[in-house]
């Protein structure tokens, strides 16, 4: 019993908690940006007069789509965005095993297309599909960086790539229209899935620019956690959100089905009918 209580305490010494704190609060920020654009437009090609004439549904409608278009949720899920993939980063910097993560990131990656593309054929807008999102970035950035480190560790190299990829990045992003992929050739949609010259499905994440932050995450974990262990020493306090920071790939993929299920269930309980 006694081995067993030493084995955990080593483990909850050996995890960075601050780290999970952030995380989740990435996370719940995450969990918010797409419930506002489930009420915005989701549940209106799932239900049919929606809002209808319900006055407070039609508030919260409204609300949510000066939300999703308002300078408040560009700032906030920039913010967002650029600390969970620094975070990924710096947990790459932490961990020897990028290569079997960044596999099981792919996996979720795959679920998450796999999801939305069923969702978009039941609503009729496949352009809903997640292509190349975040999970899809982080994977294949976390897979490169598993090889990378295999060949050297020195923080430098991999802040050097993360300032090219970013540069070049922002470069091609700037202003990159929408496109779709049976009017594209097969150039175009890998330019734009990587380089970020055009936008391809929903959620979409060019590699260059998003890829390059958890790059610069792994100079930051580098620089900053050189012994592995938190800059902080205030004892550690489970709570909801390090929960949910610490289990951000399976909040990722269940949340977005969660949300829409809820929601479905409320508007079913208050009256509307499935279109």
């Amino acid at each position: 019993m006694e081995k067993v209580e030493t084995i955990n305490n080593k483990q909850k010494r050996s995890r960075i908690f601050k780290l999970d704190l952030i995380r989740g609060i990435c996370m719940l920020l995450v969990i918010f940006d797409h419930l506002m654009y489930d009420i915005a437009y989701m549940m209106s090609d799932i239900f049919l007069d929606y809002p209808g004439t319900n006055k407070i549904m039609g508030s919260i409608v409204d609300f949510c789509r000066w939300y999703w278009h308002s300078n408040i949720r560009f700032h906030v899920r920039n913010v967002a965005v650029f600390l969970f993939l620094c975070l990924i980063g710096i947990c790459c910097s932490l961990t020897k095993n990028n290569l079997k993560r960044g596999a099981k990131l792919f996996i979720g990656a795959m679920i998450i297309s796999l999801v939305t593309f069923i969702a978009g054929l039941v609503t009729n807008d496949l352009e809903i599909t997640i292509t190349f999102g975040i999970l899809h970035c982080a994977s294949l950035t976390l897979i490169i960086i598993g090889l990378l480190e295999k060949t050297t560790q020195n923080k430098w190299i991999y802040w050097g790539i993360a300032i090219v990829m970013i540069i070049t990045g922002l470069y091609f992003y700037k202003d990159a229209p929408y496109a779709y992929y049976e009017s594209s050739t097969i150039w175009e949609v890998v330019s734009g899935l990587f380089l970020g010259t055009k936008n391809y499905g929903s959620d979409c994440m060019p590699f260059l620019l998003y890829g390059g932050q958890i790059f610069a995450g792994v100079f930051i974990g580098k620089v900053l956690y050189t012994k592995k262990e938190s800059l902080f020493k205030k004892e550690y306090k489970n709570n909801i959100v390090t929960f949910i920071g610490r289990h951000s790939l399976m909040t990722y993929l269940i949340h977005q089905g969660t949300v829409i299920v809820l929601l479905a269930l409320i508007l079913l309980i208050c009256g509307y009918k499935v279109g």
